[in-house]
């Protein structure tokens, strides 16, 4: 008789691939083995676990790079007065 199959929420995999997060430390969060990790994606991606690493990781740094020119702005806003005028005027 086979085991059950351990149900992997692949949005938290996802999200902590995205978050730099390592292989170790998701499948601990997720209180599974690494190898079963890596079983699973290629199981249901057919994808090893770094192919899969790095396309998650794609979107993460896609995002890092919108919070730096969000906190560029950010910046901007509060040390100079007339950032503010010109953005009040923008809109």
């Amino acid at each position: 008789m086979s085991r059950k199959k351990i149900e992997i929420d692949w949005e938290i995999v996802d999200k902590k691939l995205s978050d730099f997060c390592d292989g170790s430390e998701i499948a601990a969060c997720l209180g599974i083995s690494f190898d079963t990790l890596e079983r699973r994606i290629k199981q249901e991606f057919n994808a090893d676990f770094a192919d899969y690493k790095a396309q998650k990781r794609a979107i993460g740094t896609g995002s890092l790079r919108e919070l730096q020119r969000f906190g560029v702005h950010i910046d901007l806003l509060f040390s100079s007065p007339s950032f503010l005028s010109s953005l009040v005027v923008y809109f």
